[in-house]
């Protein structure tokens, strides 16, 4: 997303967070960042981190992967701040590569930019709205 952003020249914050802590200081799957790296893009020094409270009042969306992940972030997040929680697909689940082989993430990695280009074209929509 923060390579959108700056392709399309949109100004904003863009972070990653998980919902649990089992990898929280961890670096990116090796395989995800083979992937993104063939894609032009480095994520070599990401850092993985839990998502905090202040995320709910800091960011005007939380993007989530699948339904487990948004009732988990529904669940610890204000009522009032719901609106700003949305899979990433809107009625289908990311699938988590982990478990698989390098073909799967790459299959994500598809997947995902091309979600991110639809939510980059639609806040450019409504940017001019």
């Amino acid at each position: 997303m923060r390579r959108l952003y700056k392709d399309h020249g949109i100004v904003g914050l863009i972070e990653s967070a998980g919902t649990a802590d089992w990898n929280v200081g961890s670096r990116a799957d090796s395989r995800a960042v083979k992937v993104a790296l063939n894609n032009g893009i480095d994520i070599k020094n990401h850092t993985a981190r839990q998502l905090r409270h202040e995320d709910f009042e800091k960011f005007d969306l939380i993007i989530v992967m699948d339904r487990a992940n948004e009732k988990a972030v529904k669940k610890i997040a204000p009522q009032a701040v719901h609106h700003k929680i949305r899979r990433a697909l809107n009625d289908d689940d990311v699938i988590d590569p982990y478990h698989s082989d390098d073909a799967a993430f790459e299959d994500t990695f598809k997947t995902l930019w091309s979600s991110c280009q639809e939510m980059v074209m639609q806040l450019q929509k409504d940017a001019v709205k």
